[in-house]
């Protein structure tokens, strides 16, 4: 918004957000000043919160809610780049383009970064400009660069909320204030104003300049009033404030509430650049009703494409001055929601695994195309996913191993398609789809491990997890079935803990439960990070059931197997019935599916950051291999025998030469 003043002129801007990144300034003089005649020290000013550092306010009138390290200053950097970008100019009032200021006051300066910019504007134009910073924290490191600038450069080291900033009356040709909207409330906008009157000279300028807080999203009628500077860059101008509608990204709308609550909470908007011209033109503030013109100008910056660039037969492909823009913009979103740790993890997310896996979450969406995505050349990737709160592999996933062990899948499977076939034994169709999907899953991560690390394809992801995850519950549903056909052929009904014409239904009506539980909860799980911890939880339960029902399985088997021994009846004395033989099968089988849903269990309870997931040994030891031994073992003792001697048919007519074992 541009401001202007009864022989003096006041210009601002408000933007919703954007980026930054270092860049250099020179002749420079710092000093500590007050105004008055009583110097103010400013001692222990600041204090260290986690990994950040802040103003230590002793007086407790005020506490600024931002960090005011290195991390924040180069975010403001980058916000004074971006700014200068999307206007093509460090400053907005025309007649300061066509008539430099000889002065310029930079309240809030930081580091100077703006006035660096300033000065090589009009350096570059034959113009010579002086610059005064004020701030409380002395900026550092910058003595060098500001140097080889040859810029005019004076800090002085002051509180801007003491009653009068050490500047001497009609002093300076424009007061700049960027960024001070969470330093100023509302008593401390009339300060500024009636302070920023006072020192300029007639006809100066004051240029006030905010962005808000939180993000909203863009309704279709700002098109309209695009002219084709705004189009060039991607950017729209706001009118209206009903130009913007509510947020649809979930944690957006989380950070937008708490943000909200905790502002309002230290008397500060959230949406400044909607309140400071109200304030200015209603002449709501001390020192307004000198101002002679107020100009305001708003801007929003998209944060990605916007649903109606994406419409249509052609949609848009941005430019790479505009992806540039958004992608700056979007990244200093990220650090601002970062840098108001301090005020969002208090009330809402008090313990610090609880804020970053929250924040964890929210980048990884924010940077993925479910998110806040640039556009569809943008790359699914996460660089850090060895260290990521969540990852799909944090480990580089093994071609040969995938490769391997989806060829071992492969021959036994086919094995067991051409034995069931060949012996009619239609109860193993579930054993054979168990094997179908490890097939699969290992094909589709073999995929993954062709692609690059921290870049894998989800929906692949997705396939190889759930199939994998699965399958061991297909292969659980024909075992399940063995044990009612030895009970049939033993005559042994009378020795079962449960009737054998219950036996099946309980049981498979178990594992289809458990099946589903685990197949939806990878499913949430593909859904987006939203319903991650819920997905991982399903699915966990889901596992838990398949652990339950095969326990008691096994028990019911035991229990058989021993009254069976003790009392044998007639049909199991037979030698050629080989009971026995085919409870081992029943036990190895069920024993090497139990080990591996255990440590199923075990993986998703540690969590994705857990050494279970950080090797990928662990799933190729306690997993695959353990379902490879299964379904080989079913290749040698297979069940079909039970079949043809119900039948009363030679059980060698399986297709292979079975070789049997007594205990």
């Amino acid at each position: 918004m541009n401001h202007k003043t009864s022989s003096n002129k006041m210009r601002s801007r408000f933007l919703p957000s954007t980026a930054s990144s270092p860049a250099n300034l020179s002749e420079i003089t710092i000093e500590a000043s007050s105004a008055g005649p009583q110097k103010k020290t400013y001692e222990k000013l600041l204090i260290s919160k986690g990994k950040r550092t802040y103003l230590n306010d002793n007086e407790g009138r005020f506490i600024y809610p931002l960090p005011v390290d290195l991390i924040e200053s180069n975010r403001h950097v980058m916000m004074a780049l971006l700014t200068s970008a999307v206007f093509e100019t460090p400053l907005l009032s025309p007649e300061l383009l066509q008539n430099p200021p000889r002065r310029v006051l930079e309240i809030g300066c930081d580091t100077g970064f703006w006035s660096s910019l300033c000065h090589q504007y009009f350096q570059s134009r034959g113009h010579q400009v002086s610059f005064v910073g004020i701030d409380i924290k002395a900026p550092t490191g910058v003595n060098e660069s500001y140097q080889n600038l040859g810029m005019d450069w004076q800090y002085i080291q002051y509180d801007l909320r003491e009653p009068e900033w050490p500047v001497e009356d009609g002093s300076v040709d424009l007061v700049m204030a960027r960024n001070m909207a969470l330093v100023f409330d509302g008593l401390g906008y009339s300060h500024a104003t009636s302070e920023a009157v006072r020192v300029l000279k007639p006809g100066g300028t004051f240029e006030l300049w905010v962005h808000d807080f939180v993000i909203r999203s863009l309704k279709p009628e700002v098109q309209a009033e695009c002219d084709p500077d705004h189009t060039r860059l991607g950017v729209y101008p706001i009118g209206k404030t009903d130009s913007l509608g509510p947020p649809i990204n979930p944690y957006i709308k989380e950070y937008n509430t708490w943000l909200r609550t905790a502002l309002g909470d230290l008397g500060l908007s959230a949406m400044p650049s909607a309140l400071v011209g109200p304030l200015l033109t209603g002449h709501l503030v001390e020192g307004a009703e000198a101002l002679e013109e107020i100009i305001s100008k708003r801007v929003a910056v998209p944060l990605s494409t916007i649903k109606w660039e994406r419409e249509g037969g052609r949609p848009r492909v941005l430019t790479k001055d505009q992806a540039a823009i958004r992608q700056s913009t979007r990244d200093n979103f990220i650090g601002m929601v970062e840098a108001f740790e301090s005020l969002l993890r208090n009330p809402h997310l008090r313990r610090d695994y609880e804020w970053e896996e929250w924040l964890e979450r929210a980048k990884v969406d924010w940077m993925q195309r479910s998110g806040l995505s640039m556009d569809h050349k943008m790359p699914d990737c996460i660089p850090n996913y060895k260290d990521a709160f969540w990852s799909m592999y944090r480990y580089e996933p093994s071609l040969a191993g995938a490769i391997i062990f989806c060829v071992l899948f492969g021959i036994t499977v086919c094995l067991h398609v051409f034995q069931m076939c060949k012996t009619r034994t239609w109860y193993l169709i579930a054993l054979v789809v168990g094997g179908f999907c490890e097939c699969v899953g290992y094909i589709a991560r073999s995929i993954n491990a062709t692609e690059k690390p921290g870049c894998w394809t989800l929906g692949t992801y997705i396939v190889q997890n759930l199939l994998i995850l699965i399958a061991p519950a297909f292969m659980a549903a024909s075992i399940y079935m063995i044990l009612g056909r030895i009970i049939l052929l033993t005559d042994g009904e009378s020795h079962s803990l449960i009737k054998r014409r219950w036996i099946t239904k309980i049981f498979v009506t178990g594992d289809v439960l458990s099946l589903l539980l685990q197949a939806s909860g990878g499913g949430m799980m593909a859904v987006g990070e939203s319903l991650l911890d819920v997905g991982e939880d399903v699915i966990v339960v889901g596992l838990f059931v398949q652990l339950a029902f095969f326990g008691f399985f096994v028990v019911a088997a035991g229990i058989f197997h021993r009254r069976m021994s003790l009392v044998p009846t007639a049909t199991a004395s037979d030698p050629a019935v080989r009971w026995r033989h085919y409870l081992l099968t029943l036990y190895v089988t069920s024993s090497l599916i139990l080990i591996r849903s255990i440590f199923r269990v075990v993986e998703y309870l540690m969590g994705n950051d857990s050494v279970l997931m950080r090797s990928e040994v662990y799933l190729y030891v306690f997993d695959a291999q353990l379902m490879v031994v299964v379904l080989i073992w079913m290749n040698w003792f297979h069940p079909s025998e039970l079949g043809l001697l119900l039948r009363g048919q030679s059980p060698r007519k399986n297709g292979l030469e079975l070789v049997g074992i007594r205990i």
